[in-house]
């Protein structure tokens, strides 16, 4: 698979600036039909224009053309993919260069991600499959350094499968039968459950989350799991959970603040989405105050992953993706496909993708969700959303041109790089007084990226700044893997690029703002750091390529301010949050 940006996980189911016009794709020359019906394609469902914005010359340019060196990066960006087995707790760290920001002392940053890609000689293809890894960054509260801690988080596939030294469960996104069986029963998409998505805290818990199940607790103090799929303290939650949440304000006429979460359950006629939200306050345990339950008919495998949430809305996007039925029948049943790779995307002129917008608050309490349709693509990951006050919604998104479900990382050609799938920041904009007009969707940039984020106290309000991870090309048809740090002036539409080095790569940035107490926000929207962990392919000791980078959030192309290197090669995680030292204290 082409992206360390995308996490999947499986299903057990003022005036807009102006932008990028969304342009037509190139896909490889080496199908000269395929590439007519591509551009045909992309022209009809353009969003804002039904030309290229891409030049003859680069509709023509190759990675060579850029003196970009796309094979060695390709395999240099699969040196990441890696396991990190045993654990380790409170190994002092020195910082490498640079000084640790005071607003990040005492503080600490909490990832998680697939650890263990190898057991007893079998290894996965499909790296989103692997056990889940806690890593634990502890801020020294007055020098400059780190306390490192990793743990695996004990699902039970995990302990079953450390005990046998083998694979024994199925998984969503690896193809063949770990069990040794010759084939699979189509009708049973039961999947292991790795946790290796995300982490929450909450009511002095952590959740290590994982989309396709209920969530496991652990001790954030000692990494060690206490409860294995838990249905919370209060019982609210319901199988599957998702992995994406938003800390937000609470709706209008409550006070507080919130975590809010949803979770999809797919079928083939309707998908049931249920919207959770929590506590999010210091003293509170985190119990459940709100839990709303909506059946949505045709949205079955709509692959919901992230959402997003203003003052009176939930939305989500409902990506157009289909069970392919031959393929479960045969492939699958037979190992030759995983359950994820039977999902197809099917976008086009007569497949939109949708936003399903959904009531927030009393306000809307009576009100159903709307469905608003948008030219096709694929999200993975909303970086946010917020209401104008003539009523229309604005959602900025990663939005890729479509997506394969059957890629891994063992073989990546160059050609994927070339058109094709493209990771692009979008802003959207529609209308829920009128859900029958079609959507506005406009690209923000060239650069292909993944894993927005902002400040934690713009989520559901206007925001200026947006953060990704980055492809250093900035180019209409040319991309490659993250390899550095974007910041998005969705103001002026500036941008500027922090590019970690030519064999290095970047994973989820985390903006950790400088002031942590959010209820006193000056508006000072990018005082802050940015926490990326790095990978560097050229370090010759293979068991030491990973660092923590630490930029400043207003001058990123300045370089980190303070870099750590990790005691270990990590692995390529998914996501993570910043505790504050003020929270991680009252624990």
């Amino acid at each position: 698979m082409m992206m360390a940006a995308a996490s999947l996980a499986a299903r057990s189911p003022a005036s807009a600036p102006s932008r990028v016009p969304c342009e037509t794709t190139v896909s490889h020359v080496s199908h000269p039909k395929r590439l007519v019906r591509r551009l045909q394609a992309s022209t009809s469902t353009s969003a804002s224009t039904s030309t290229t914005s891409a030049t003859p010359q680069q509709l023509t340019d190759t990675h060579e053309t850029l003196n970009f060196p796309i094979e060695r990066v390709i395999s240099d960006w699969q040196t990441g993919y890696v396991s990190l087995h045993g654990e380790r707790s409170d190994v002092k760290l020195d910082v490498t260069s640079g000084a640790i920001p005071n607003s990040l002392k005492g503080g600490v940053l909490i990832r998680n991600g697939p650890g263990a890609l190898e057991r007893g000689g079998a290894k996965l293809n499909q790296p989103f499959d692997g056990d889940g890894m806690l890593v634990r960054l502890a801020f020294d509260t007055e020098g400059d350094s780190v306390n490192f801690s990793n743990a695996y988080v004990k699902t039970q596939g995990y302990v079953d499968e450390v005990a046998a030294n083998k694979f024994i469960y199925k998984s969503a996104f690896s193809t063949g039968n770990p069990a040794g069986d010759w084939f699979y029963n189509p009708f049973d998409f039961s999947t292991k459950n790795v946790a290796n998505t995300h982490v929450a805290l909450l009511g002095g818990r952590l959740l290590a989350l994982w989309e396709g199940g209920l969530p496991h607790v652990v001790d954030p103090k000692t990494l060690q799991t206490t409860e294995k799929e838990s249905r919370w303290v209060d019982g609210s939650v319901d199988a599957p959970f998702a992995a994406h949440y938003k800390r937000a304000a609470a709706p209008p006429g409550q006070t507080g603040r919130r975590l809010v979460n949803f979770g999809a359950k797919a079928g083939p006629g309707e998908a049931i989405i249920t919207f959770y939200e929590f506590e999010d306050s210091a003293d509170a345990n985190g119990r459940c105050v709100s839990k709303r339950v909506f059946q949505v008919p045709g949205a079955g495998f709509g692959f919901f992953h992230d959402m997003v949430v203003t003052p009176s809305y939930y939305i989500l996007f409902q990506n157009p993706v289909e069970i392919d039925g031959r393929a479960l029948l045969t492939e699958y049943t037979f190992g030759q496909r995983s359950l994820a790779g039977c999902l197809q995307y099917i976008g086009g002129p007569e497949q939109p993708s949708r936003v399903l917008v959904f009531p927030r608050g009393e306000k809307h309490e009576a009100h159903g969700y709307q469905s608003i349709e948008l030219d096709p693509h694929f999200v993975f990951h909303h970086g946010n959303a917020f209401e104008r006050e003539d009523g229309t919604l604005v959602i900025d998104s990663v939005h890729w041109r479509e997506f394969d479900f059957t890629a891994t990382v063992d073989v990546i050609p160059s050609s994927i790089y070339v058109g094709g799938m493209r990771s692009e920041m979008h802003r959207v904009e529609i209308n829920p007084a009128n859900p029958s007009a079609r959507g506005k969707r406009q690209r923000i940039s060239n650069r292909c990226c993944e894993f927005p984020t902002i400040h934690p106290r713009c989520v559901g309000s206007e925001h200026r700044y947006m953060y990704a991870a980055a492809s250093p090309i900035d180019h209409p048809v040319l991309w490659s893997p993250n390899q550095g740090v974007v910041k998005f002036d969705m103001e002026t539409n500036a941008t500027q690029y922090w590019h970690a080095g030519d064999r290095r790569f970047t994973g989820e940035p985390i903006f950790v703002p400088s002031n942590d107490d959010l209820d006193s926000f000056d508006g000072d929207e990018d005082a802050g750091n940015i926490l990326v962990l790095v990978h560097d392919a050229e370090e010759p000791d293979e068991s030491k390529r990973t660092s923590l980078a630490i930029l400043d959030a207003q001058n990123i192309e300045d370089g980190p301010v303070a870099t750590v290197a990790m005691p270990e090669t990590i692995p390529f995680g998914l996501h993570g949050e910043f505790v504050s030292a003020k929270k991680w204290a009252a624990l």
